[in-house]
């Protein structure tokens, strides 16, 4: 964005003219922190010229000076001595009057005796009018439009937007100006001058002197003592006083303490139910712990049988009679398949000879004997 500084400026993004910046009307020359009596720099040359002005000189000055930029105040001029000798001249008393005007009225005093001022420049109606924002802003910080219009008697908005722009720009009025609203938001402005009061007139009647009232000594005015009812009256009032005072300070300190004994209960509930939350929860955890625990040895335990069922049937006997096995020979392999043949099937006889055994009472090996008497007596 251009850094440069234009009418554009004073416009917002949303149509509203807005102030102009600071820095755009910082003085070359930085102004003293405290207050300065001394009188405005640029009001200076029109003070030195009119001590030597005379006559149409100095009603000429003073038409210069009223128009000239950055000049907003006058009191100085107006105290020149070349300068209120223009209200003794009838021919320059005009001059006079605008000075004044400038110095102490508004637009209003203008507009309501304009034939007693000389016709105004265009420059001199809009320093006028400045003049007159000043007065305004001094006691108002929100002025509507409507009040401006109507004392500044401008036709439109737009040119009384123009005028406070310029004013802005003038850094003797410092605002916002609010679209939406028709007003005028006053951050500061500039001071005016302030006319002198005139001091009383002295009495020209010399002072009566009461002679009686001479020779005796002043009196000194005292007040009335005080009664004993006045001072009855004064202290059961002072004590009723003390006692709603009292009565008023101790509700206060009974409600503080039921209130703090009520914090302290909640309190010590809510530390309660805490509690109770975290034993459920232990409890629960522990249960489903031993579970697990007992569970596991269960299954421990099925599995120690197991491997017990299964040394008893690999310890099983198998019996083969070493006598055919020794008869059979290294050569004869048809002997050595049935001599295993007949160690199977004694197994299988075992197991279900020693059923039927148990059940009969006799010994578990009984099927495995019988089977090898059988195979003896096919050799």
């Amino acid at each position: 964005m251009s850094t440069d500084k234009d009418d554009f400026a004073a416009y917002t993004t949303i149509g509203q003219r807005a102030e102009q910046p600071l820095d755009a009307h910082t003085p070359l020359h930085p102004r003293p922190s405290g207050p300065s009596f001394a009188p405005p720099p640029k009001l200076e040359p029109f003070l030195l010229l009119a001590k030597s002005a005379r006559g149409a000189g100095a009603a000429d000055l003073v038409s210069q000076a009223v128009a000239a930029p950055g000049v907003y105040v006058f009191g100085e001029l107006l105290d020149q001595p070349s300068i209120r000798d223009l209200a003794n001249h009838e021919q320059h008393a005009a001059q006079y009057r605008l000075l004044d005007l400038f110095a102490y009225g508004t637009w209003a005093d203008y507009d309501a005796k304009r034939d007693s001022y000389p016709t105004l420049t265009p420059e001199q109606e809009t320093k006028l009018r400045h003049l007159t924002l000043l007065t305004l802003a001094s006691s108002q910080r929100s002025i509507p439009y409507s009040t401006l219009l109507s004392l500044l008697s401008l036709p439109d908005v737009p040119t009384l937007e123009d005028l406070l722009i310029a004013a802005f720009y003038a850094n003797v009025l410092r605002g916002k100006l609010d679209a939406r609203a028709q007003r005028l938001e006053v951050l500061s402005a500039q001071g005016r001058d302030v006319r002198r009061a005139s001091p009383p007139a002295a009495a020209e009647e010399p002072m009566e002197v009461d002679p009686s009232s001479a020779s005796s000594p002043p009196s000194t005015a005292t007040a009335a003592a005080p009664t004993p009812d006045s001072l009855l009256s004064s202290l059961l009032t002072f004590q009723r006083t003390l006692h709603s005072l009292i009565a008023s300070l101790s509700a206060s300190i009974d409600t503080l303490h039921a209130r703090a004994e009520a914090d302290a209960t909640e309190q010590e509930a809510h530390a309660r139910r805490v509690r109770d939350v975290v034993e459920v929860v232990g409890k629960k955890d522990g249960a489903g712990g031993g579970k697990g625990r007992g569970g596991g040895a269960g299954g421990k335990k099925d599995k120690d049988k197991d491997k017990e069922s299964q040394g008893d049937l690999e310890a099983g006997d198998m019996d083969v009679d070493p006598s055919s096995t020794a008869s059979s020979g290294p050569g004869s392999g048809g002997g050595a398949f049935a001599a295993l043949r007949a160690g199977m099937a004694g197994l299988g006889g075992g197991a279900g000879g020693g059923a039927q055994a148990r059940g009969a009472g006799g010994s578990p090996t009984g099927g495995g004997a019988a089977a090898r008497a059988r195979k003896r007596n096919r050799q």
